[in-house]
């Protein structure tokens, strides 16, 4: 609806033009019904922006994606330092890996939600 109204401009108090296709009307009514039926394929591209904008609103701020953020990057670093091994001398001028151990991935936390209820 905001598209809509942007798009109508008022040209002399009299005659209102579509800015998409600079056609006139005698009324901002008529204005918004061309706008509505000949410009749907547009007016469906806002949409979908603004809809994917919430979206990715919604799920940038759900908390279980904060949590699985931090897991991931957690996990990356202990793969950074597992992936360069640390060189130690063996003092006769050699370098050689010090032995480190795996990082084994931390647990997460999970709910069966297909699971029946029990009975207490």
């Amino acid at each position: 609806e905001n598209f809509v109204k942007e798009n109508i401009q008022c040209i002399d108090g009299s005659k209102f033009m579509c800015k998409l296709c600079t056609k006139l009307f005698k009324g901002e009514d008529y204005t918004r019904k061309h706008i509505l039926n000949k410009h749907g394929e547009v007016i469906e591209q806002v949409k979908c922006k603004t809809i994917e904008k919430r979206y990715k609103e919604n799920f940038l701020s759900d908390e279980t994606f904060k949590e699985h953020e931090k897991e991931y990057k957690e996990l990356m670093a202990m793969r950074t330092l597992a992936a360069a091994p640390t060189l130690v001398s063996d003092g006769r001028g050699n370098f050689v890996p010090l032995q480190q151990q795996v990082a084994v991935k931390p647990q997460r936390k999970y709910t069966d939600l297909d699971r029946p209820k029990q009975e207490t």
